[in-house]
């Protein structure tokens, strides 16, 4: 349920930037979501669909987007994704290792909440 509040400050952030640049309509939202949030994408269109009717974003696509666990290595900083399967329940891994210098010294920089993307409006 905690999805309804995320959901609610989306859509009034959205529909308040329409207005400012004197939109009629929201077509699309594009919404990223951390890999570590425990938003469900269902129950997020679900209350969006709720709480966009009679605003700018009625009707509007709401696209949900996973964001990837971004790993930066230590000595050279080169950022890199590491698909979440490989990810135990304490969000360690065996061995992370950076794909350009091979060191093994990661810190995960991944982002928990969500951010609006872009937003189409006419």
């Amino acid at each position: 349920m905690h999805e309804l509040p995320v959901i609610s400050r989306v859509v009034e952030v959205c529909v308040r930037h329409a207005q400012q640049n004197n939109a009629r309509r929201i077509l699309k939202i594009e919404l990223k979501v951390g890999p570590f949030s425990d938003l469900e994408p269902e129950w997020m269109q679900r209350y969006f669909d709720h709480v966009s009717k009679e605003t700018l974003a009625a009707g509007a696509r709401l696209e949900i987007e996973k964001l990837p666990l971004i790993f930066r290595c230590v000595w050279c900083e080169h950022e890199f994704a590491v698909p979440l399967p490989d990810i135990d329940a304490d969000g360690k891994r065996a061995e992370v290792t950076c794909p350009e210098c091979g060191n093994s010294e990661c810190s995960c920089i991944a982002e928990k909440g969500y951010r609006i993307g872009n937003m189409e409006i006419v």
